[in-house]
């Protein structure tokens, strides 16, 4: 055990996870710092008005270019020649950003049906639509360096993408208040278009490597089941925003970022290990051993984490957000649901979605989110924040063990 262990972690060393690794955790203490200085910059009213816009952001996130960034990655892992690399770089640049525009337009008629409940949203969710054009421009960028195995160019776009914002918006947030910090969260755009100014002027015509049918069934299907799984995140706070307030919504946002960005500690492995799940979409055994080892290392940091924050819960929680917030039971049942995450969710849905079992990974997101809609709608009213915390958990409960499930089976018919 302790050998195959050694191997696993000195195939990460080798891919340059390590770099991975630095970037991700560079950029979740960014993205939290974000956070914790916000929180204490901002009303709880302009904090949860944000809170719901950014829910609604992330809600629509997946259809960004109608998906063709997923396409890119799995396509473009397949493929060997960095010449057909490039022809799938360019077509995913030209034709998904004109796309991003439905994507915009959806977002806006979203959040105009908050608005009167919320006086800060109109223009809020105005200057955050243009964040959608910044994250197409980041996700570009990353994914033509992780296509090529350069775990390095991917791990430092990542690092200058979170770093950068955050001084951008703690700066515009002292001088503009609320909106400076959207604003901050939206201008990146403007400089990622100088590293893909070549393919603005790159030729679109060239005959791509894989059918255009074949290359927009997986964009548009990989896109739908990323909405579904993400809609797991998002419509607790839209329940939430709905039968409760602002205030509820900035409190449930405290109560869950912790849990919710220690999933970034997965996203290390998984995100240097991807295209060789795609490569390796036949090796019953390449998984078998991968996931053995993975469940050793996340068994033993789940088991820190439980014991650290209900041990000391709320004198984290006291210190990071300050004296307004404080551990709820909302917290710990999503502290929960986090490590279960880490344990089941993440790598078994990456793993399905890396074979192309999109079907499959739709399936487990509907399930996931009428149970977190049944259960939210019947306990929400009556217990709060603690009701939308206890439906999230069971939906990714449930999604966890489906698509657990899923590639079992996938493998048992090999």
């Amino acid at each position: 055990m302790i050998k195959s262990l050694s191997s696993f972690l000195l195939e990460f060393k080798k891919n340059k996870g390590g770099y991975i690794a630095i970037s991700q955790i560079v950029s979740k203490l960014a993205m939290v710092s974000n956070s914790f200085f916000i929180v204490r910059i901002l009303t709880k009213e302009e904090f949860g008005s944000v809170t719901l816009a950014l829910s609604i952001l992330s809600f629509l996130m997946p259809f960004i270019n109608m998906g063709s960034q997923n396409a890119l990655l799995r396509y473009g892992s397949l493929v060997s020649d960095n010449k057909e690399k490039d022809i799938l770089s360019i077509y995913n640049f030209k034709v998904g950003n004109k796309l991003n525009i439905v994507t915009i337009f959806l977002f806006l008629i979203i959040c105009l049906l908050y608005a009167t409940k919320y006086k800060y949203l109109t223009i809020i969710s105005l200057l955050l639509s243009l964040r959608f054009v910044s994250l197409s421009f980041f996700y570009q960028i990353r994914i033509d360096f992780q296509i090529r195995d350069n775990n390095y160019g991917y791990a430092m776009t990542d690092m200058v993408f979170n770093v950068s914002t955050l001084v951008i918006s703690l700066l515009f947030s002292f001088i503009f208040g609320v909106y400076g910090y959207v604003i901050s969260l939206s201008i990146s755009f403007i400089f990622f278009y100088f590293f893909l100014k070549k393919y603005s002027k790159s030729k679109e015509n060239a005959k791509l490597p894989v059918s255009k049918k074949e290359f927009w069934k997986y964009s548009i299907g990989s896109s739908l089941a990323n909405f579904l799984h993400t809609s797991i995140s998002s419509i607790d706070t839209f329940m939430v925003g709905y039968f409760l307030s602002a205030v509820n919504i900035a409190e449930y946002r405290i109560s869950s970022i912790i849990p919710f960005n220690l999933f970034f500690i997965a996203q290390m492995f998984i995100v240097t290990d991807y295209p060789k799940f795609v490569k390796n979409f036949n090796n019953k055994k390449y998984f078998q051993t991968y996931m053995k080892n993975y469940f050793i290392i996340f068994f033993g940091l789940g088991s820190v984490f439980i014991s650290i924050f209900f041990l000391f819960g709320d004198f984290i929680i006291n210190l990071l957000f300050g004296s307004n917030y404080q551990a709820n039971t909302a917290f710990y049942i999503l502290m929960i649901a986090s490590v279960f995450s880490l344990l089941v969710l993440i790598p078994f849905g990456n793993i399905s979605a890396a074979l192309g079992l999109l079907r499959k990974n739709i399936y487990a997101s509907v399930g996931a989110i009428i149970i977190q809609l049944i259960v939210g709608l019947l306990l929400i009213p009556h217990y709060g924040i603690t009701g939308a915390a206890i439906a999230t958990g069971l939906a990714y409960i449930f999604s966890g063990f489906y698509n657990m499930s899923t590639v079992y089976l996938y493998f048992k018919k090999l």
